[in-house]
């Protein structure tokens, strides 16, 4: 709490009392996506007497979108002396909260729509929870948040890559032979036609499709999106040449010319430079935050 926000609190009735945050019994069922100031517009909200956690999480019920931009909802537990930010759960009361709007991902910048859209659900829930602005985490104006939007779209842009070779088999194929191929070469059917290789975690190193002809299937790795320690760009060339080995063709790119030897070793280094410059830039391939950029 801050200062101010301690002094009110010494003259009003206390919260009911209950057991100290352990951040380390905090669990999770899946990795936690935080809040990143870098590419999220955070607005801010707190309340001296505090919210359940049910309250807030019935509040925010309807606004974890805006338009095309995810937004991300953390908060402070109220008996924790560290103000760690973390989920909104059940069972807690939170005494500060911050939400986090996405300011870019493939769908583009933030729109001047989705930011009045945001601003007026926004409003609306301040009034509900009768909250006020956090010093330092109010709205901005449109200007100020556009411009920002622009340039981690931009920046984003430059670091995104999806790579694709195809393979021609020189006859068409059928839904049902193509499901069959993915089987035998040990990927993962994910519906519409699409075989995938999993991690461990269910996230995507890389994945097969029908192509854009009859006879032609095609290997895509989304750069970003596929954790670089699993050698996607290798395991993905691994299982095209399996995958000739076993049906035959060859493999081309989208011009439809016969990729040779040294031109798969070309775009291999490529990847490698592509991956690095990803986790130079604090976007780390397969991450949390890569995977909310690059949706």
């Amino acid at each position: 709490m801050t200062e101010s926000l301690q002094a009110q609190a010494q003259a009003q009735p206390s919260a009911p009392e209950q057991e100290a945050f352990d951040l380390k019994q905090w669990t999770r069922s899946k990795p936690w996506v935080g809040i990143d100031e870098r590419v999220d517009l955070i607005v801010g909200l707190e309340s001296w007497q505090g919210w359940q956690g049910e309250r807030l999480l019935q509040a925010f019920q309807g606004l974890r979108r805006v338009g095309t931009k995810p937004l991300l909802l953390e908060a402070q537990v109220l008996s924790d002396p560290q103000q760690t930010w973390v989920a909104v759960v059940p069972g807690l009361r939170f005494v500060r909260l911050r939400m986090g709007l996405l300011l870019a991902n493939r769908s583009g910048a933030l729109k001047p729509t989705e930011y009045s859209d945001f601003l007026s659900a926004l409003q609306s829930v301040r009034d509900l929870l009768q909250a006020s602005w956090t010093d330092g985490a109010a709205p901005l104006s449109m200007h100020e948040v556009l411009e920002r939007a622009r340039r981690v779209d931009s920046a984003c842009a430059a670091l995104d890559a999806q790579v694709v070779i195809n393979l021609a088999l020189g006859e068409p194929l059928s839904t049902a032979v193509f499901s069959r191929m993915g089987m035998s070469l040990g990927l993962i059917d994910r519906g519409n036609t699409r075989q995938s290789m999993l991690t461990a975690q269910g996230l995507e190193i890389f994945s097969m499709i029908l192509g854009p002809k009859p006879d032609w299937i095609t290997f895509m790795l989304d750069v970003p999106r596929a954790p670089m320690e699993e050698t996607p760009w290798q395991k993905m060339m691994d299982c095209a040449a399996a995958a000739v080995g076993r049906f035959g063709g060859q493999l081309l790119d989208d011009n439809g010319q016969v990729l040779e030897v040294h031109q798969l070793a070309d775009i291999g280094r490529q990847v490698l430079d592509r991956q690095q410059q990803l986790i130079n830039a604090g976007y780390a391939p397969g991450s949390p935050l890569a995977l909310r950029l690059f949706n």
